[in-house]
């Protein structure tokens, strides 16, 4: 998708019946999207290569038990190949929280903000490539907003999760 309005009206034809099967399906929320940071080549192509995901439903690889959203396998095949369906494994995510837009410049400064809170406590992301932001609110909400930036870390050997 080219902008945050295609990709909602994308992902929100396909969750409201214009998928294979016409079947309509609900979403959990945040809207999760990434980006890749830095790029070889021109900042179109970085832009084209961003993912917006919505969740639509969610297995425990330790239960093997769905939690919500139904069953994993019930989820209808896209009509157009501009949507995907992937599985992504369990992560554990640092994050911080923000309420200005979603602006390239403001993913960036929140990063930056976590990523040094994340080396102050000793904790190490697994990897640097992508900017990941989990927008909570409408499309077009006016006023404070829910943003978080998501980081990817490593789990420390003494969490027990």
């Amino acid at each position: 998708y080219e902008n945050r309005p295609e990709g909602y009206d994308l992902l929100g034809s396909f969750c409201s019946g214009y998928n294979q099967q016409n079947k309509k399906i609900s979403p959990f929320v945040p809207s999760i999207i990434t980006v890749p940071r830095t790029t070889s080549s021109s900042e179109k192509k970085r832009l084209q290569d961003k993912v917006m995901r919505w969740p639509l439903t969610i297995v425990s690889s330790s239960s093997n038990q769905n939690h919500a959203g139904g069953n994993k396998n019930n989820i209808p095949e896209p009509s157009t190949n501009a949507i995907s369906i992937d599985a992504q494994p369990e992560f554990v995510v640092a994050v911080l929280r923000f309420t200005s837009a979603a602006t390239a410049d403001s993913v960036a400064y929140y990063t930056k903000q976590l990523e040094v809170i994340l080396a102050r406590d000793g904790l190490r992301p697994l990897s640097n490539d992508l900017f990941t932001v989990a927008q909570f609110d409408a499309i077009f909400s006016v006023g404070d907003r829910r943003n978080e930036i998501w980081i990817p870390i490593e789990v420390p050997d003494y969490w027990q999760i």
